[in-house]
């Protein structure tokens, strides 16, 4: 037992450190460029080749991780997966919706994964608490009550007869 958990978190920390270009800068001669400008040049890159990643359900927490470590590397992107759709309250009150599934964790439910969901036009949720749904949208930085974290804009949202892997 003791040589798995030493293997976990061997793996663990190779995914975790790495090396990386500081933020806003490109490799190559192209020099600096700002953060505005790479965003938009990946999201019209994603509508153009129509690029979506899949999040599986095989890899989900590792995907949905990875994502979570290097988020420059998917601003704008599209992504998609399916999950539990459920809604939830900040401190102020303000209610989000949010589609996870449960990840690895020692008591019950304590280590969801997922993303906040949102249309960009505040359109109202079709689902109940609990649906399974498949979400397709871009990954973009959020701000709440001063904090910063990522999200995704919804392009598609469907409610599924089936469901997989929560």
């Amino acid at each position: 037992m003791k040589k798995w958990t030493i293997l976990f978190f061997a793996i663990l920390l190779l995914f975790t450190c790495g090396c990386s270009a500081p933020a806003g800068t490109a490799s190559g001669a192209e020099g600096l460029t700002s953060e505005q400008e790479l965003l938009q040049r990946r999201r019209e890159d994603s509508e153009v080749t129509g690029e979506v990643t899949e999040i599986t359900e095989k890899l989900f927490t590792q995907q949905i991780n990875f994502i979570y470590y290097n988020p420059s590397e998917y601003l704008g992107k599209a992504i998609t997966y399916e999950g539990i759709f459920d809604y939830g309250d900040m401190e102020s009150g303000q209610q989000f919706a949010y589609v996870f599934r449960y990840g690895p964790g020692c008591c019950a439910n304590d280590a969801n994964v997922g993303f906040e969901v949102y249309w960009a036009d505040d359109a109202v949720f079709d689902a109940e608490p609990n649906d399974w749904v498949k979400v397709t949208g871009t990954i973009e930085q959020v701000y709440h009550d001063g904090l910063q974290y990522l999200a995704l804009e919804l392009i598609e949202f469907e409610v599924m007869e089936e469901r997989g892997a929560e």
